[in-house]
């Protein structure tokens, strides 16, 4: 049941003690977040703090109660309130209703019990108009998602070739609200990039990209200079209209709306957008050609920069298969060293990742390498130690799938690799471990981006969670929370100390909602704080 807030003011204290304690808030669907005897004091807060419900005395010292309620409807106008009145103030009651006040009721002879009736029929009314609310913004999305279809399916039609006549094109893009007539027109294409912990705070990458649809379509459309087209979830472009004038003039324009883009989708998507610009031009053929061909080299781009501006120029030609492919022994062979109990993962990722870069192999091609490196270390494991898969093969590939950057490639290998080499420990150290250990253990690292609790593990297992509970102490030596913490923490100082990812961010790509929680947690198993830990060499 949803809570709304309610705040009391009366300039007596007796009352105000009263009805804090007599009327059953909670049960009737409301919190008390406060009760003031200081009107002054309760207009501060309830500018602040923006409560659902207001009930308050008429008569009262610096500002009565009428004025008081004026004042915060001023910036809430679905503010609800309800006022206690004295006898002789019975006519300022009357005015108060007028306004728009719920009820009122009279000091004398008060009770909770006249207090919860009038509270029902205000919980009733604020259901009502939350539900009305919801079902407006539910249609404010629906009618986003239509217009993004719509415009996703032209995009596609220009993408493919098949619009012959120009005339056609500029007629929809003027219908999109971009008119091109006698301007230059750049295409500028984009596309999402998310690390691992990005995509787990949208539960989808659909929801991902939809929110950073909505945040460009918004930007884009106030600009009154540019329309959003989009190609695919999570990837389209910003078609410009410039004016003809200086190219310094038509850059500014365009730097100025892509860099307020690139910088909400930081803020608000916590993502990240690599954007690469065409070439302007005043004949819709030839912008319509250059969008064919910046969407067609789109994995040229898994190198670049994100959060910059690219211009065309920057598509970059990649070595061949072949020269990758030639080093997947060696590469496989120090993989496995690296996955050791003593071995240096971070490491070994850290320099791949640098080769990878200096190199440039095909996106296509490294994705391949870096999934058969996995899967092929697990099956080997399987057919020399009959272990089981840490990840699946379905899994891995359909998370390879959704990489488009080597930022997210990054991503993907300190977790998954990562993962394998805490696995390949516990395996090395806990040989004759009981199974039901074993999968408690696996359990944990198959889900380090969240608080794992004994009882999802128990229940997992099929075990009763307190026999689970005695089990891990007595065969590990150590409480299933004390092992999950530990090996967060190890993850979390590999991570920093290998500088993939601040402070924040590991703490949040390993479930934890408080940093300082977080920190708390780190000093006491390491020993020394984060920032000693960056410092430190592996």
């Amino acid at each position: 049941m949803m809570m709304y807030s309610v705040i009391l003011v009366d300039d007596s204290m007796p009352v105000l003690h009263y009805l804090s304690r007599a009327v059953p808030w909670e049960q009737l669907g409301f919190q008390l977040a406060g009760s003031f005897s200081d009107p002054e004091e309760a207009l501060t807060y309830g500018q602040q703090h923006a409560p659902d419900v207001l009930i308050t005395d008429i008569g009262m010292p610096k500002i009565d109660g009428i004025q008081l309620i004026a004042s915060l409807k001023q910036t809430q106008q679905s503010l609800m309130s309800v006022i206690i009145s004295c006898h002789g103030e019975f006519a300022y009651a009357q005015q108060a209703v007028k306004l728009g006040v719920q009820d009122y009721l009279l000091k004398e002879n008060l009770t909770a019990d006249q207090l919860v009736p009038i509270l029902e029929q205000i919980r009733q009314r604020l259901d009502q108009a939350q539900s009305h609310s919801s079902e407006h913004q539910r249609l404010q999305e629906d009618h986003l998602r239509h217009r993004l279809l719509i415009k996703r399916k032209f995009t596609s039609e220009l993408l493919s070739g098949s619009i012959q006549d120009p005339e056609y094109g500029i007629q929809r893009l003027t219908h999109f609200g971009l008119d091109t007539r006698g301007k230059m027109i750049l295409p500028v294409y984009y596309t999402v990039t998310a690390n691992e912990e990005r995509k787990q705070r949208f539960h989808d990458l659909d929801l991902l990209s939809f929110t950073v649809e909505n945040i460009v379509e918004e930007i884009v459309e106030h600009s009154g200079t540019a329309v959003h087209l989009s190609k695919s979830p999570g990837e389209g472009f910003v078609w410009f209209a410039l004016p003809v004038r200086s190219g310094a003039q038509q850059e500014m324009i365009v730097h100025e709306v892509m860099y307020q883009l690139i910088y909400s989708v930081q803020k608000f998507a916590k993502a990240e957008i690599v954007t690469v610009c065409g070439s302007k031009t005043l004949h819709w053929q030839e912008a319509m050609n250059d969008a064919i061909q910046l969407q067609a080299q789109a994995d040229r781009y898994f190198y670049l920069p994100p959060s910059t501006l690219c211009d065309s120029t920057h598509r970059l030609d990649f070595q061949k298969e072949s020269d990758l492919f030639a080093n997947y022994g060696t590469a496989a062979e120090s993989l496995a060293l690296a996955l050791l109990p003593d071995g240096e993962i971070n490491l070994w990722i850290n320099n791949w990742i640098e080769r990878l870069k200096q190199e440039r192999y095909h996106p296509e091609t490294v994705k391949t390498f870096m999934l058969k490196l996995a899967i092929d270390w697990q099956l080997k494991q399987q057919q020399l130690h009959d272990r089981p898969f840490a990840f699946s093969v379905e899994e891995l590939h359909r998370e390879m799938g959704h990489i488009r950057h080597i930022h997210e490639l990054t991503e993907w290998m300190n977790i998954r690799f990562g993962a394998l080499a805490v696995l390949s420990r516990d395996w090395t150290l806990q040989a004759n471990c009981r199974s039901e250990i074993i999968h408690a253990r696996n359990y944990v690292e198959q889900h380090m981006n969240r608080l794992v609790k004994l009882e999802e593990v128990a229940e997992h297992l099929h075990l009763n969670a307190s026999y689970f509970s005695r089990l891990f102490k007595k065969e590990t030596g150590e409480t299933f929370i004390e092992y999950a913490t530990r090996v967060k923490m190890q993850r979390a100082k590999e991570w920093i100390t290998a500088g993939n990812g601040t402070v924040d961010e590991v703490s949040q790509m390993l479930g934890y909602q408080y940093k300082s929680y977080f920190l708390k947690l780190y000093k006491l198993y390491t020993g020394h704080t984060p920032v000693k830990s960056k410092g430190d060499t592996i």
